[in-house]
């Protein structure tokens, strides 16, 4: 059991790392704040503007975070989410991500000051959140399965 969610939280800051290629790229070519790619743009945090290099690192925390929570939590009890298919299949993941997404855009970002969804940030931040756990969910569906012999049971 512990191997499965060390092994699970592992995959999830991995695909999180992965799907933030594209913005670190973004950011290392950039000549001007035009907000990255797969990545939520963070503009304001505790009532202060922060600066572009604060708003990148705050986003990949968030994104990696996110990723941390994705993996770690679902091995916990994959049985509960089994109501959407056998535990680790493509229906009760994604009843698992859409929970977690639920949770990260209405509790976390109202928490961080971004309001329900990130609208008080950006009006597509709920889009691109969701569509970054589509992807993480794609990830960890091959990992798991590539790995499901011998481990995830």
């Amino acid at each position: 059991m512990i191997n499965d969610v060390f092994l699970s939280a592992g995959v999830g800051v991995l695909l999180a790392l992965v799907l933030s290629v594209p913005a670190i790229a973004w950011e290392v070519r950039r000549k001007r704040h035009e907000g990255h790619p797969l990545l939520v743009d963070i503009d304001t945090f505790g009532g202060r503007k922060l600066s572009d290099r604060e708003s990148f690192a705050l986003g990949i925390l968030f994104q990696l975070v996110l990723g941390l929570f994705f993996g770690l939590l679902y091995p916990f009890n994959p049985s509960f989410w089994s109501f959407a298919g056998e535990a680790y299949t493509f229906l009760s993941v994604t009843a698992y991500a859409l929970v977690l997404y639920l949770i990260a855009t209405g509790i976390v970002m109202p928490f961080m000051g971004m309001g329900v969804l990130g609208w008080r940030e950006d009006k597509w931040i709920w889009l691109e959140t969701l569509f970054t756990m589509a992807l993480m969910v794609v990830g960890y569906i091959l990992i798991v399965h590539w790995f499901q012999p011998s481990w995830f049971a």
